[in-house]
């Protein structure tokens, strides 16, 4: 199955015949299970529910970075949310250490900014004090603690011009962190929409405080990707496959559209490798809210 991204300016999309029909070309809905759609082409409610209808979910993202899901509205799974809840509220220190455990060590593996010193030392006493940890806020210490390491180094890897050599969002101030916000939260977007097609509650997440409108499961299964996705990004800068003329900056630094463009095809193929590790993280978080523990599990 297959996601279709939609960012050019199209006029219309619609549904026909058990097909999503783009202007004049089709895809069949049997071949893929999202679309991701950027364009400002004309939608028509009665289409997005006969395509939803069909097993497809629809994203919609506005240059913003903003979105708005359109999923079945049926029940799915209900048994897995029961186990879901019972875990927030009974178990959720183990689920929370297992998301945190897994985030540093992708980190450790990966060592994007960090020389082979940090696997060898750091990582064993940060997993050691996720171990130790005995509240929520302890692990978002740890994790908080973290990250400004993480990110001091990653910067200063990066090229100069792209970075003010910190993390900034909500909105991003230079290319690097604009580049770093838009594929995380294409991530979470794609999280969301798999999380409520598997049954899962993403509202109620382990290590993220539920909290409004956030989606805090999907913040918690996007732990497992960021390192992958901080490689990406650093690679795409590094082989100037995007450029500094790709971005605008109006109260905020945003990819433009041409910038868009150049990241689908790298963005499908990571996409791709990603939806592998997704079922088996699904398949990981079952267990861990129906309180099985695997080797190596945090006690």
């Amino acid at each position: 199955m297959k996601t279709v991204l939609i960012d050019s300016k199209v006029e219309r999309l619609s549904y026909d015949n058990r097909t999503l029909k783009v202007d004049s070309r089709r895809v069949p809905l049997g071949l893929i299970d999202t679309i991701v759609n950027f364009s400002n082409a004309r939608f028509d409610v009665k289409d997005m529910i006969k395509i939803v209808h069909e097993g497809v979910n629809i994203i919609h993202v506005d240059s913003r970075n903003r979105a708005a899901v359109v999923h079945g509205a049926y029940a799915k799974n209900s048994e897995l949310k029961v186990l879901q809840y019972e875990a927030f509220t009974g178990n959720r220190l183990f689920v929370a250490k297992w998301v945190l455990s897994e985030k540093i060590s992708a980190y450790g593996k990966r060592r994007i900014a960090f020389d082979e010193k940090f696997e060898e030392n750091e990582l064993v006493r940060l997993l050691q004090d996720i171990d130790r940890a005995e509240t929520i806020a302890t692990l978002m210490g740890i994790e908080g603690a973290f990250s400004r390491a993480y990110f001091n180094a990653y910067f200063a890897s990066a090229p100069k011009l792209w970075h003010r050599g910190k993390r900034s969002k909500r909105p991003p101030q230079d290319p690097l962190n604009a580049l770093l916000s838009f594929a995380y939260m294409q991530m979470y977007h794609y999280i969301s929409v798999r999380l409520v097609a598997a049954g899962f509650e993403p509202g109620i997440g382990f290590l993220h405080t539920p909290f409004r409108d956030h989606n805090a499961l999907a913040s918690d299964i996007l732990e497992f990707f960021r390192a992958d996705i901080d490689a990406l990004v650093l690679r795409l800068v590094r082989e100037e496959t995007i450029s500094l003329k790709d971005f605008s900056k109006n109260k905020g630094v945003y990819l433009r559209y041409e910038g868009r463009k150049k990241l689908w095809e790298p963005w499908r193929e990571a996409l791709a490798v990603y939806e592998s590790q997704l079922s088996k993280i699904f398949s990981r978080l079952k267990e861990k809210i129906d309180g099985e523990k695997t080797d190596g599990d945090q006690e």
